[in-house]
């Protein structure tokens, strides 16, 4: 959250809302493994449905986020999340174009920078695990 206060910044754009959700961790291994049947791999029941990027060590943590700002410095911060450490995905998307309040005789970069925007969405980060591994 740091980072992207720092990209916010940056970018001359506010971060209005940030809703913690929770932290996701990988199901824990099961004590003992089923036996090994590789010739009947056609009938192995299919994988539980889940997120393929949660494995073991790695955590979820997620967020809902909502950033305003004029559209190009907007985009400019997404595209800076994009290059953070940690892998992260932005989904939920919901942009609204807010009101503007400058009058048609400015010029057109004027123009973009009055043009308000407002971003939420949900943005969830994936990392090594807080929690101390045994």
């Amino acid at each position: 959250l740091a980072q992207l206060n720092q990209f916010a910044v940056e970018q001359g754009v506010s971060i209005l809302k940030v809703e913690s959700q929770a932290i996701e961790r990988p199901a824990p291994k099961p004590a003992s493994l089923p036996p090994d049947n590789t010739s009947s791999d056609t009938t192995a029941p299919p994988l539980p449905p889940g997120d393929p990027l949660l494995v073991q060590q790695l955590e979820k943590r997620s967020a809902l986020l909502t950033v305003q700002g004029p559209f190009r410095r907007v985009l400019a911060f997404l595209q800076q999340m994009e290059q953070l450490q940690v892998i992260v995905i932005a989904s939920d998307l919901e942009l609204m174009l807010m009101a503007s309040n400058q009058s048609s005789s400015g010029t057109s970069v004027a123009v973009d920078d009055a043009t308000q925007t407002m971003l939420k969405l949900k943005l969830s980060a994936y990392g090594r695990s807080s929690q101390v591994q045994n």
